[in-house]
């Protein structure tokens, strides 16, 4: 729900207060320092996995483990953009958590359907 935050229509219609904004700025710096790092982790695994491929006898359980080390850093990254977002939907007004839910559901009533993943 972050992500609509910071949509720029958004932001634009919920007419945040100067207080506000600072929380904005801070969560929109928050998500960009995510992403950043989510690309440079996407990047380091993808290195790290066709250098274990690239060995003789690959040893699987090492990128399964590098696995297991990005998803718990990004379950860490999550937790610091949560909380700046968290922090400015208790600042929000109700006609500013009004605006921000017709947001919000108008973005998920145009988002395809997802697909369960195949089981087995």
């Amino acid at each position: 729900l972050a992500g609509v935050l910071l949509v720029d229509s958004v932001h634009s219609a919920l007419a945040l207060s100067a207080d506000q904004e600072t929380l904005w700025v801070e969560l929109r710096t928050e998500a960009d320092v995510l992403q950043s790092k989510q690309e440079a982790t996407r990047v380091a695994l993808q290195t790290a996995i066709a250098v274990e491929l690239a060995k003789p006898a690959p040893d699987l359980a090492v990128i399964e483990e590098a696995r297991l080390d990005v998803m718990a850093t990004g379950v860490a990254d999550a937790r610091a953009l949560h909380d700046k977002a968290a922090a400015l939907y208790r600042s929000l007004s109700s006609a500013q958590q009004d605006t921000l839910v017709t947001a919000i559901r108008a973005l998920e009533s145009n988002r395809p359907a997802r697909r369960a993943p195949p089981m087995g």
